[in-house]
Formats: C-alpha cells, sequence, structure tokens
C-alpha cells in the first residue's frame, strides 16, 4: 500500500504541471523515486527521468501508450553516472495475447513515440525463453522517433552458453504499426545469444520497419550479430508492403559472433561495416519464409569480412551489390551465390577478394552454383581476386553444368595458383599481383590500409575508366607544405 500511495504522490507532484519535468531515480531514496519503473509510471509526455547513481536496478521496466503511460520522454544516466537496469524477470505481459507465464522480455517499450534512452546498462541473465519462444534484454515494439544511444546491452553468456534459440538482446519488432525512425546508436552489445533483430508479427502485415543501427559493436554473441528479416522500400512493392527509407546498418564492427549479418528481406543498405571472426557466414542473404518474406534488396557498401570460419558472403537470392567492399581469410568462398528458387541478381565492383577458402572443399575465391531454374546472375567488375583458384560457374560436382550467363566479370584482376576462370564471360580482365600495400588475414591486424594499392602495382589505372581495381586506391601522397602556395 504504501508503494501504491508513493506512485500518487510523484505522479501528483510531477506529472500534473503544465511544463516538462524531471524525476531524479536514486536507489538509496535520497531522489525523487528510488526505481525506474516507478519514474516511468509517474511521467507525462515530455519529461525527463535521470537515473542519478551507478546502481544495479532489478526490475522490468514497461513504457509506452499501449501500456497506458507516458509514450515521449527521456530516460538517461546522469552525467559520470553507470546505471544498470538488470531484468527482474517477473512479470507475465503476454498474457493479454494468451500467452501465460513470465514474459522474459526484460525492458519493453510498446507503442512509444518520441523516446531518447541514453548512458544506460541493460541486462538480462535468463537463458529461458516465454511461450513464444522468445526472451529479449530490450524490446521496442510498435514503436516510432525513438533512440538508443550509449548503451549497454548485455546478455548471460555468448558463445558456448547453449542459449534456446530466440533469445534475443534488442527486437525492433511492429506488431501492429511499422517502427520508423528507431535508432540504436553507439551502443556496446554484448555476451548475448543473438545480436539486435529487426522484424515484424504478421509477416503479411504491412508494419515493415524503418531502423538504422550506427557506430555499435556487437561481439561474443552464439548467434548472428546483427539480422534483419524485414524492412520497408523507398518505392512501394504492393499495397501490403509498407513504404520507407528502409534499414540502415552503418559503422558497426562485429566480432566474434556466429554469424555477422543476416538480411532475410526488404530494403536494406549495410555500410563501413567490419565482421571479423564469424564461426559461420561474415553476411548472409536469404529469403526462406523463415527470414523474411519480402524481396531482399541489399547494398552493402565500404564493408569487411574477415577471418570467419565459413563463406565470407554468402548470397541465395534477392539483388544485392556489393560495392568498396574486402572479404579475406575466411575459411569456404569469398563469395558463394547459390539460387534457392528465387531470382537472383548480384553485381560486385571495386572489391577485394583475398586468400579465402582456406579450408573449403572447393576452393574457390568466388562460385556460382547452377540454379533451379530461376535466372541468377553475377556481374563483377574492377575487382581483384587473389587466391589458390579465381572465378567458377556451374555445377560443383560437374563444370559441364553451367549457366553461361551467370557469371561475367569486366575489367577485373585474378592473380591465383590455378583456374582463374571457369565459364565465366571475360572482359578486359588481368592475371597480375596487384600489390597490395600489406595484406592480412589475421583478425588481430586486419586494416583495410593494407589493401590499399603500391605506387607500382600494376592494376592501379586498369579498371574502367582509369580506375583502380580494387577497394582501396592508392595510399594518399601527402601535401607538402610549400607546395599549397
Amino acid at each position: 500500500m504504501r508503494t501504491c500511495a508513493f506512485v500518487l504522490l510523484a505522479m501528483s507532484v510531477f506529472v500534473s504541471t503544465a511544463t516538462a519535468a524531471t524525476i531524479t531515480v536514486k536507489r538509496d531514496g535520497t531522489g525523487d523515486v528510488p526505481s525506474v519503473a516507478m519514474a516511468l509510471g509517474a511521467i507525462s509526455n515530455g519529461d525527463t527521468i535521470v537515473i542519478g547513481d551507478s546502481a544495479t536496478y532489478e526490475e522490468d521496466l514497461t513504457a509506452g501508450a499501449v501500456a497506458g503511460l507516458a509514450a515521449s520522454f527521456t530516460l538517461r544516466a546522469a552525467e559520470g553516472q553507470t546505471p544498470t537496469i538488470c531484468a527482474a524477470n517477473g512479470m507475465a505481459r503476454l498474457d493479454p495475447l494468451g500467452l501465460p507465464g513470465t514474459d522474459y522480455l526484460g525492458a519493453v517499450f510498446f507503442g512509444c513515440q518520441g523516446v531518447l534512452i541514453e548512458g544506460i546498462t541493460f541486462e538480462n541473465q535468463t537463458t529461458s525463453v516465454n511461450m513464444a519462444g522468445v526472451s529479449s534484454i530490450l524490446a521496442l515494439i510498435d514503436c516510432s522517433n525513438i533512440t538508443v544511444r550509449n548503451c549497454t546491452v548485455r546478455g548471460a553468456g555468448g558463445m558456448g552458453t547453449d542459449y534456446p534459440a530466440q533469445n534475443q538482446s534488442i527486437i525492433v519488432i511492429g506488431m501492429q504499426t511499422a517502427p520508423v525512425n528507431v535508432l540504436i546508436e553507439d551502443c556496446l552489445i554484448e555476451e548475448t545469444n543473438f545480436g539486435p533483430l529487426i522484424s515484424k508479427a504478421q509477416p503479411n502485415a504491412p508494419t515493415d520497419p524503418s531502423v538504422t543501427i550506427r557506430g555499435c559493436t556487437v561481439r561474443n554473441c552464439e548467434e548472428t550479430g546483427i539480422q534483419v528479416v524485414n524492412g520497408a522500400y523507398p518505392e512501394s512493392i504492393g499495397p501490403m508492403a509498407a513504404q520507407g527509407p528502409g534499414n540502415l546498418i552503418e559503422n558497426n564492427t562485429i566480432i566474434n559472433c556466429d554469424g555477422g549479418i543476416q538480411l532475410g528481406g526488404g530494403y536494406n543498405v549495410v555500410r563501413n561495416c567490419t565482421v571479423l571472426a564469424s564461426t559461420a557466414d561474415g553476411l548472409h542473404v536469404s529469403v526462406d519464409g523463415t527470414l523474411g518474406t519480402r524481396p531482399v534488396i541489399g547494398i552493402v557498401e565500404n564493408s569487411a569480412f574477415v577471418g570467419g570460419k565459413e563463406q565470407g558472403v554468402e548470397i541465395e537470392n534477392g539483388q544485392v551489390s556489393l560495392t568498396g567492399c574486402i572479404v579475406a581469410g575466411n575459411h569456404e568462398e569469398g563469395l558463394w551465390l547459390h539460387d534457392s528458387g528465387i531470382e537472383t541478381t548480384v553485381t560486385v565492383d571495386h572489391c577485394d577478394f583475398y586468400h579465402n577458402a582456406l579450408t573449403a572443399a572447393s576452393p574457390y575465391e568466388v562460385r556460382v552454383d547452377v540454379g533451379t531454374g530461376e535466372p541468377m546472375a553475377l556481374i563483377m567488375t574492377n575487382s581483384n581476386v587473389v587466391g589458390r583458384r579465381g572465378l567458377y560457374n556451374g555445377s560443383i560436382n560437374d563444370p559441364a553444368d553451367f549457366d553461361a550467363d551467370a557469371l561475367t566479370a569486366r575489367y577485373c584482376n585474378v592473380f591465383v595458383d590455378a583456374e582463374p576462370f571457369t565459364n565465366v564471360i571475360s572482359e578486359n580482365n588481368q592475371q597480375v599481383d596487384p600489390k597490395f600495400v600489406n595484406p592480412t588475414v589475421d583478425v588481430e591486424t586486419f586494416t583495410r590500409d593494407g589493401f590499399k594499392l603500391a605506387e607500382d602495382s600494376p592494376v592501379r589505372t586498369a579498371g574502367e575508366g582509369g580506375t583502380p581495381i580494387g577497394s582501396q586506391g592508392s595510399p594518399q601522397t601527402p601535401v607538402i607544405e610549400w607546395s599549397i602556395y
């Protein structure tokens, strides 16, 4: 009874004012309220909650209009403080959906429209899942204009923890409305089963998300680092597909996860990302019914996929372009394109494939499998391929079984020990040492600058239109101070 009275008092003090209020949370009781959940229950739209200490708060947070609470607010740590909100896993918030029992969803923001969450560590130490087979640390459901910035999201273990299948770190999901203008920025996501997941509840409903994940580090995940199941399209593909900017995965580093980035549907841009030491694919593109149902459009720019135990890039279907990318030191193919019954078009421009297929039974840097009848095409331009074997098109068991139009290479440089081109439409290609400055496939010392072309590289101007072949071009010549006069 005292707790209820305290909440009512806090609401009367902080919500009844016409101007935005600030509530300070301190666990020792020296703030306005001693818990974050109480503050969320007391605020009005536009208010700010400041956690004023570095304490650990063991509680399940619920916020947003769907819960009958404020939908627009700021939740942040005070300057110099590092609070932790650790899920208590004592709530059954899915009962109205016919899913009884503990929901294991951690902090849930449901129907928020204008929220900033900043400087807080969120934890959920459970390895259990709810009746839907899911758990999470931070769930953003039907939210728009919400930013999660400079936060840490931490799970119960990571690699080898043997999590249940759908133990998620951050879920961004649309159930009734599309999550739009959602930003996850400069966060550390670690020791989890999955990294961030972008999805929707109903496969055919027009709730496709538009989410940006920028400047984050995702490490030590037992499953995929960043997984996109659905995304909106800048141009409408039909009345049942949401229109919007789609998803942007930018300036992220993914280290030591089972998979790096997985795209399963919608319009997605991957830019300036680095994926290191995956135990599966660095980048996987697939629409298979479980990873989305919309056609996938993937634009991958200036990204690196290095030191994985399987393919650097695996594409099963969709429209995908890779530009300015480095794929190096992966145990299987650098790029493996194989059709699963959906028309597939892949373009590769100004990329480097370097010493992949380290342990593969089919040691080709780039391989296109015979399709299932649907059109399939890989077009490579202005790219370096360095390794044991080069470009292969056809059945891996029978090189005479191939689609003549499936693989084209123009203005590329293929410098390999054997079989540079198998069933490839080849135009204006070279077979010379590109003379990278300091290439490495070691994930501890890898840098993109190592793949710049030396001053005496024979491919510095050998690309189409006199451009460099490869992703990095030549090192910039320092400007001598007197030369500017």
